[in-house]
């Protein structure tokens, strides 16, 4: 068959997986406490949260994938009634 069979008597592929990439699962728990806590809270405001009590720089982006792994998503809100008071343009 192969060197592999041959070595190990098996030729089925290795286990994946191992250590998450990403620098904010180590702040997992504070993450999720965050967003439970504040959950209107913007991904950019989160960012600087981050960077400004753990010292972590990191994006937009990155928060946004973290959450998403964490079925956690930000739903735009609904828009406030127009001000017919006002002209907007």
């Amino acid at each position: 068959m192969g060197k592999l069979h041959e070595l190990t008597g098996n030729v089925a592929a290795k286990p994946r997986g191992g250590q998450p990439r990403s620098p904010l699962e180590r702040l997992k728990d504070w993450l999720l406490h965050l967003i439970a806590s504040e959950p209107d809270l913007t991904l950019e405001a989160i960012v600087t949260q981050v960077f400004e009590i753990h010292g972590l720089k990191t994006s937009t982006s990155a928060v946004d994938r973290f959450y998403a792994r964490h079925k956690i998503s930000f739903k735009k809100k609904a828009s406030t009634p127009a001000n017919n008071n006002v002209k907007t343009w």
